[in-house]
């Protein structure tokens, strides 16, 4: 993963070279994007499946988890991106709402989402693009599940590898030229 990100660091800073044979940035933000999201985290699904929509420097994306039907747990992340110029780099925020299919019932969580994302290497592959991200999650509610609702305030003592979770993650997806 370190890799990947000084990778993403030298693409995105790299200048353009003057005159006719000037490398074509992409546009900040795809007219639409689907793909795979790769984490090696614990916290979420190592391969997740997403796709989105944008206009202009905004994006908009959802992501799910394809194994949800195999051990009954699921997560849907709802997320947003904000892209600066051709940079590179877009700062996002989003929504997870996880499910936990319990013998007692249905638990569901509530997680907000912070992250930043950076553009890597292509290649000359003018539809495809790769992402490299850090995310930061903070579960803030959760109820059912036969469990009493509760509140995440942060300040209750409450486990922090239960609350909140940091995330590497790598987006290989189809984003045609807009």
């Amino acid at each position: 993963m370190a890799a990947l990100f000084v990778a993403s660091v030298c693409e995105a800073e790299s200048p353009e070279s003057p005159g006719p044979t000037a490398r074509a940035r992409a546009p900040a933000a795809a007219p639409w994007h689907a793909g795979v999201e790769i984490r090696p985290g614990y916290a979420v699904r190592p391969l997740r499946l997403g796709g989105g929509a944008g206009s202009g420097q905004f994006e908009a994306r959802v992501v799910f988890d394809p194994l949800a039907f195999v051990d009954g747990i699921h997560d849907l992340d709802v997320s947003g991106a904000y892209w600066f110029g051709d940079s590179g780099y877009s700062l996002s925020a989003g929504w997870r709402p996880t499910t936990l299919f319990l013998t007692d019932g249905t638990e569901w969580q509530h997680s907000v989402l912070l992250g930043a994302l950076a553009r890597l290497p292509t290649f000359g592959l003018a539809s495809f693009r790769a992402l490299f991200g850090l995310e930061l999650s903070a579960m803030l509610f959760r109820h059912g599940g036969g469990l009493p609702a509760e509140t995440n305030c942060f300040c209750d003592g409450a486990i922090t590898s239960e609350t909140l979770g940091f995330a590497a993650l790598l987006r290989i997806e189809y984003a045609p030229p807009g």
